[in-house]
């Protein structure tokens, strides 16, 4: 079953399909140029001298708080670790020829 939806344009409700709004606004989300999405830290974190899970929600937060972007992905975040495990892992799963 399509649900419907009311949406606010322009001072007057207009009613349209659950999907035909989502899809409008999936499309207006990823039309943006890529660093207004996705952000990047003005410097990557050092892991070694992090004093546990406080210390690494509170760096997090300042990450977040600093970037410019919406999202930080992994890759942004445990930068350059994360790239060198999923790369190890890819090269390490592959079948030889």
């Amino acid at each position: 079953l399509d649900a419907l939806v009311l949406v606010l344009a322009k001072h007057s409700f207009i009613s349209m399909l659950l999907r035909k709004y989502i899809c409008r606004r999936l499309l207006e989300y990823y039309s943006q140029p890529a660093h207004k999405v996705v952000g990047t830290p003005d410097a990557s974190v050092d892991f070694s001298s992090l004093l546990g899970q406080w210390h690494w929600k509170r760096t997090y937060k300042r990450l977040y708080k600093q970037q410019k972007g919406m999202w930080l992905t992994p890759v942004e975040l445990f930068a350059p670790y994360y790239s060198n495990v999923f790369a190890n892992f890819v090269s390490s799963s592959m079948k030889p020829m």
